[in-house]
């Protein structure tokens, strides 16, 4: 299981990379992939609004994953 989000300003981790990844993986893999336009390579982890717009997300499928949907 894999979520799977690409920011639209990441220089380090450009859009074409996590394109190419994506086609490197097993269908299924991916369960959701997300594009967060204004999203540099650390706003995913220090963003001030990623508890608000991407940590829900990733809880939704641990929780669907682990059973405790």
């Amino acid at each position: 299981m894999c979520f799977c989000a690409a920011g639209g300003q990441d220089t380090i981790s450009t859009l074409t990379d996590v394109k190419l990844l994506k086609q490197q993986l097993q269908p299924g893999v991916v369960q959701e992939h997300k594009h967060f336009l204004n999203y540099g390579h650390l706003d995913f982890e220090l963003g001030t609004d990623a508890p608000d717009v991407l940590y829900p997300t990733i809880l939704q499928l641990a929780r669907r994953f682990s059973g405790m949907a």
